[in-house]
């Protein structure tokens, strides 16, 4: 298939931009209607209405395609475009222009695109790989993502008219490809309890799978799975056109409600518009009221010149011009001083969530109609009786914290019933003693954080919920923190930057040693050992999972779905493994397929909107 912009000619056989857009609003095989709501009849899938998948997906398209908007860091080679538009959508203008080969969103065609695709960009490690997919689909981890295609569904297997983003995630991440790629993946989800009864009916993998060797660390991943995602990722893009957008800057522009994961490394998506200048040492330091935290030097183009932490001396080389000093918060703002010999900002910990909030204040009942209890998991399926919570103390106006009691290993889960919403089930990082809970009230259901309360480490933990490992990886350096809290929070914060290998196998093999009973060390060593490439003793440590419980971390549960997804699709690996080893990651990984739907990927502990009963679902 021909792209829609061949630039080919003029950009030669150098380092290139190759992108891939596709947008799915309408559907061969389903005869029905669609309601605006989750459809509960059988025909129909559990999708809804959707609103502009093929038209927000043009307008990415279009953006690409305008020098003035778009500057890549190297020039832009191709754009392929499959469109499938909803019939309103096919009167727009700028869709109705479109040629009809770009007018289509089938399986086949998707699939020769993204071989083409592939085939441009292999070779290219300085190139940039962009990938952009709307319309229905679900989330089973944060890299993983399940996209339905114009000819859904096939009458037998659903899923083999899908795209499995996670199948070209993993195909992308080998030697030899581009270093900077980027994946956007704006979804309408599809109703959990229709979608399980379906999740193993097909396979959404257009791409044969790479052979077992190791990966290269694993390029970001952005997606949307609430509405308006498609109009905030753009907003994005027009904002600040003088400027830079990265990888990092993306993750802070869009904010929590975007599910990310991958590495952060700095990746350029666009080029700042002004040219470099000399570089000039630069020695500063920053005040923060004592408290010790990530800050960046930036210039006028938002380019970042330096990153370290306050409380303590910075040096730079750094090119002249308006030079800003940031300290970037956990919820992704960040307060501004012009670059001086000392910056100071006047912060209070407490409004950010720096400091664990105090066990005993001013103590409240629940709010009307919620219940809280906490109870622990043993196993995949064992659950202790609940102990309810009775009370919790008031922070602020409509912020609620409360110190649940926990005792003994196992996973511990706050569970939340409300009169409105689903309940809400989140892990506690209750390990090495106290752990804190906030509520944050609003609309039909809450906002719950749990955190561990520890000074040392609370920091830390906040920016990784914030989306910013880099920032707890500083932090982190310093090493303090109770155990095992601080190396699962470490391994955890590698395992996002693409660096797990910096934890060492000595350090992986005492965390198991000591805390036998702990998930997420299970996970963390299963992971390092297969970013070795030692796939056979990775697996042993996940199949530990199925005795000890699920993990308290969410990146650990979506380590855990991504890898046996890679393991079952992957043939050197099956081969490698097992029989034996394939049935029981077989069994494991549906187990897990039927969680994913309800988990709340953009939580730092594993957070479910359902009941544990779910959980109980083989």
């Amino acid at each position: 298939m021909s792209p829609w912009l061949d630039n080919r000619s003029t950009t030669g056989r150098g380092p290139a931009t190759h992108a891939l857009v596709i947008g799915v609003s309408s559907y061969d095989g389903l005869t029905t209607n669609l309601s605006p709501r989750a459809d509960r009849r059988p025909s129909n899938f559990g999708l809804r209405r959707v609103g502009t998948p093929a038209l927000a997906a043009l307008r990415f398209a279009q953006w690409l395609a305008d020098p003035e908007r778009f500057r890549p860091a190297v020039p832009l080679a191709t754009i392929r475009l499959l469109l499938a538009p909803s019939a309103k959508e096919s009167q727009h203008p700028a869709i109705s222009a479109l040629d009809e080969r770009f007018r289509s969103a089938r399986t086949l065609e998707v699939q020769a695109a993204l071989t083409q695709w592939r085939l441009d960009c292999t070779g290219d490690e300085q190139g940039t790989a962009l990938l952009y997919v709307a319309g229905h689909g679900i989330t089973h981890s944060a890299t993983a993502h399940t996209v339905l295609l114009q000819d859904f569904p096939a009458p037998d297997s659903p899923l083999d008219h899908s795209l499995d983003v996670d199948n070209v995630h993993r195909v992308m991440s080998r030697p030899g490809m581009p270093r900077r790629q980027f994946y956007f993946v704006d979804l309408s989800p599809i109703r959990p309890r229709a979608f399980v009864k379906y999740a193993a009916l097909g396979s959404g993998r257009l791409l044969p799978e790479p052979d077992k060797s190791p990966q290269t660390p694993p390029p970001p991943v952005y997606a949307g799975t609430s509405p308006g995602f498609a109009q905030e990722l753009m907003a994005c893009l027009n904002s600040r056109q003088h400027t830079e957008i990265s990888a990092e800057t993306l993750v802070t522009d869009l904010g929590r409600r975007v599910v990310t994961g991958g590495r952060f490394d700095g990746a350029v998506l666009r080029r700042a518009e002004a040219s470099p200048r000399p570089a000039a040492p630069l020695r500063f330091t920053v005040r923060s009221n004592g408290i010790v935290l990530p800050v960046e030097l930036r210039d006028e183009h938002r380019r970042l010149l330096g990153a370290g932490l306050s409380e303590s001396p910075l040096a730079f080389e750094v090119p002249p011009g308006e030079l800003s000093v940031l300290l970037r918060l956990p919820d992704g703002s960040c307060l501004a001083e012009s670059a001086r010999e000392e910056v100071r900002f006047d912060l209070d910990p407490d409004a950010f969530g720096l400091r664990p909030h105090p066990v005993q204040s001013e103590v409240d009942s629940l709010p009307a109609g919620w219940a809280l209890d906490v109870l622990s998991m043993r196993g995949m399926r064992e659950f202790s009786s609940a102990t309810p919570v009775d009370s919790l103390a008031r922070l602020t106006r409509g912020r609620f914290g409360v110190t649940p009691e926990v005792a003994g290993p196992g996973t511990w889960f706050l569970r939340a019933v409300g009169p409105l919403a689903a309940p809400l089930t989140v892990a506690l990082p209750a390990w090495s003693g106290r752990v804190q809970v906030t509520f944050e009230m609003g609309g039909a259901a809450p906002r719950v954080l749990a955190a561990p309360a520890d000074e040392h480490l609370l920091p830390a933990y906040r920016y990784l919920a914030g989306n910013q490992p880099r920032q707890a990886a500083l932090l982190l350096e310093h090493k303090q923190g109770e155990e095992p809290t601080r190396t699962v929070l470490t391994g955890y914060v590698l395992a996002r930057l693409g660096r797990i290998r910096e934890l060492s196998a000595d350090t992986m093999a005492r965390l198991r040693a000591d805390w036998p009973w702990l998930t997420d060390a299970a996970v963390l060593a299963g992971e390092h050992a297969a970013t070795d490439g030692d796939h056979q003793l990775a697996m042993r440590h996940f199949a530990e999972t199925t005795r000890l419980g699920l993990p308290v971390f969410t990146d650990g549960f979506s380590i855990l779905v991504s890898r046996l997804r890679q393991y079952l699709a992957n043939d050197e690996i099956r081969r490698e493994l097992g029989q034996d080893w394939l049935t029981g990651a077989a069994r494991l990984s549906r187990r897990l397929d039927r969680w994913s739907p309800y988990v709340d990927f953009s939580a730092p502990t594993l957070t479910v909107h359902s009941s544990p009963q779910l959980f109980s679902i083989d």
